[in-house]
């Protein structure tokens, strides 16, 4: 049972990969082949019905007729005449052997071309079949509607099995020559639905590539094909218009986030400079809780700095395109660590045969550099260990950063990818809450997934998802599939 669901499971798949010019073609022929195997059938079924009857029909009429001669012989018990009436149907060749019976049922005179066959014993008055490769037929001989006896033919059926081969044969030969005929219409014919279909779906993956929403499809006609391509042609112009609108709509944002981050940043950076103008001018006079109250001034000062960069980094995540290019996963980690001064008690350990492939280096390198750091800075002890490893899922591949840390509750896993959220106070651990979240958001813009499994006291492991390709490259492949 589960053999024959995976065999239909093979069969719809292996169906519903085809293109849709093989769809339609195969419909078309498979139509036409039904109504074609049908109408043959029935004919070969009714002609071969009508060699029967005719052959029964030929041998009934030999029949009557030369029983009718012998009434006569029969009436004045002519046997000798009977036997050389009888022996004159060897002109039939497919008659095989004749014989009169009189009226007591006794066998009067015969005809046989062979001795391997004896005479019956007894006939009926209406036999007449085909049987075991033989045509029987059997009638009273009736003479002025006196009966005087019964006569029995008997003859072969071979003449009929080779008509019928002859015309079975001429049939199967007209049935090829009419199944190539249709395989050529089913194709010629299957353009007419499937060519604008095919026109329609090779503008879908351009503009899926090119993102040029401004093609328009000129209609073949107006039938349902016809006002599939005014419902696509609809569709895009609606999508210019959004696009233009949040073309728009982006630059006006971009425009607000760099003079609102300028006009932010301008401030800080001025009160970070008198901060430590005033620590000079007072460094005799300032007492060591004024000092802590300046640095912790300062500290406030580079949180903030850091909150707006990161804040302006997370609204750019999906709207800054970035190019894609061979990334040698292993080596882009490595040079990540080395950027990232770690700790003299901290090293990443990274797994051998890590992918290589092509993707958006950029962002991939921000997801690792937030995840390392995040351990790092979370980490409990000023020693510990990060491991990178990966699998392979599938159209991803799967990331794992695994660290040795303090572990976080499963009550949090959800909390901690929300924007600001942090565990613990900013005042023990300086951050801007926003790492996790940008980190989540680039994955998901590239159409992967991340999860944490941890608990208190077991490190944390992070998995995310990658794509082997760009949405945009899966696009293209799927369409074109």
């Amino acid at each position: 049972m589960q053999f024959k669901s995976e065999l239909e499971g093979v069969c719809l798949k292996f169906l519903a990969n085809l293109s849709i010019r093989n769809k339609v073609a195969g419909i078309i022929l498979a139509t036409t082949l039904l109504s074609l195997g049908t109408g043959f059938t029935l004919v070969i079924l009714n002609n071969l019905r009508l060699f029967e009857q005719d052959l029964l029909r030929t041998t009934e009429l030999i029949a009557k007729a030369t029983g009718s001669y012998n009434a006569i012989n029969l009436a004045f018990e002519e046997k000798e005449e009977a036997e050389i009436s009888l022996a004159q149907l060897k002109e039939f060749k497919y008659i095989y052997g004749a014989y009169l019976y009189d009226t007591s049922g006794a066998l009067f005179a015969s005809f046989q071309r062979s001795d391997a066959y004896r005479a019956p014993v007894s006939v009926p008055d209406d036999l007449s079949e085909i049987r075991d490769g033989y045509v029987h037929f059997s009638t009273p001989v009736i003479f002025e509607d006196e009966r005087y006896g019964t006569i029995y033919v008997r003859g072969t059926a071979e003449a009929l099995a080779e008509r019928q081969g002859q015309h079975l044969l001429i049939m199967a030969g007209l049935m090829t020559v009419l199944v190539i005929v249709s395989v050529i219409l089913a194709y010629f014919l299957q353009g007419f639905v499937s060519k604008p279909i095919l026109h329609l779906a090779s503008k879908t993956q351009h503009i899926s590539a090119e993102n040029d929403y401004s093609i328009r499809v000129e209609k073949p006609g107006n039938d349902e094909i016809g006002i599939l391509y005014d419902g696509f042609n609809d569709m895009l112009a609606q999508i210019q218009r959004r696009q233009e609108e949040l073309e728009r709509s982006n630059r006006d944002l971009d425009q607000f986030a760099y003079v609102a981050s300028h006009d932010l940043k301008a401030p800080l950076r001025a009160i970070s400079t008198l901060a430590g103008w005033i620590e000079e001018d007072l460094e005799d006079s300032l007492s060591d809780e004024s000092r802590q109250q300046m640095r912790l001034l300062r500290s406030r000062v580079a949180r903030m700095d850091a909150l707006i960069e990161g804040v302006l980094r997370y609204s750019r995540v999906g709207r800054m395109e970035t190019g894609e290019e061979l990334v040698d996963v292993g080596g882009l980690i490595r040079e990540l660590v080395e950027l990232q001064a770690l700790p003299d008690g901290f090293s990443v350990v990274i797994a051998p045969n890590l992918p290589v492939f092509r993707t958006k280096r950029l962002r991939l390198g921000q997801v690792f550099s937030n995840l390392i750091n995040n351990a790092v800075k979370y980490h409990d002890r000023l020693e510990g260990q990060i491991t990178v490893w990966s699998e392979q899922q599938h159209e991803f591949y799967e990331f794992i950063v695994e660290d040795d840390g303090p572990g976080i509750a499963p009550e949090h896993h959800e909390r901690i990818f929300v924007m600001f959220q942090t565990l613990q106070p900013r005042d023990e651990v300086e951050s801007t809450g926003l790492g996790l979240a940008l980190v989540k958001k680039l994955v998901e813009e590239e159409g992967g997934t991340i999860v944490l499994e941890s608990d208190i006291g077991k490190g944390a492991r992070f998995r995310f998802t990658w794509p082997m390709q760009s949405l945009k490259d899966s696009a293209a492949y799927y369409s074109s599939a």
